[in-house]
């Protein structure tokens, strides 16, 4: 059998199936909601994650400033600034995680 006999057969067996206008519209309207859902958790996280990374940015000012007027040393400074970039670094790999995740959430409710 030639296959664009069978892919026509298929297809005209699945055009038989039909789904009631009142399920498709539940459908539709859980896959909204499930979408909406997962946008608002997305915005969520990375809001939590770049106000995280804009406070360490605001605490190494803070240092800094203390640094210039002698209140804390070179090497206590030094060990802040790296510890603090360190957690930078990590929150910025969690971003970008929420980021891909996203993008591949996105694309795949395109379909």
């Amino acid at each position: 059998m030639r296959d664009d006999i069978v892919s026509d057969q298929i297809i005209n067996a699945f055009k038989s199936f039909q789904m009631p206008s009142d399920v498709q519209k539940r459908v539709f309207d859980k896959l909204s909601e499930s979408v909406e859902n997962e946008r608002k958790l997305y915005k969520q996280s990375s809001a939590g994650i770049m106000k995280q990374i804009q406070d360490i940015d605001r605490r190494i000012d803070i240092m800094y400033q203390d640094r210039l007027d002698g209140r804390i040393t070179a090497a206590n400074y030094d060990n802040f600034v790296t510890k603090e970039k360190d957690k930078q670094r990590d929150l910025n790999a969690q971003l970008n995680d929420h980021i891909k995740a996203d993008e591949s959430f996105l694309l795949s409710v395109s379909y």
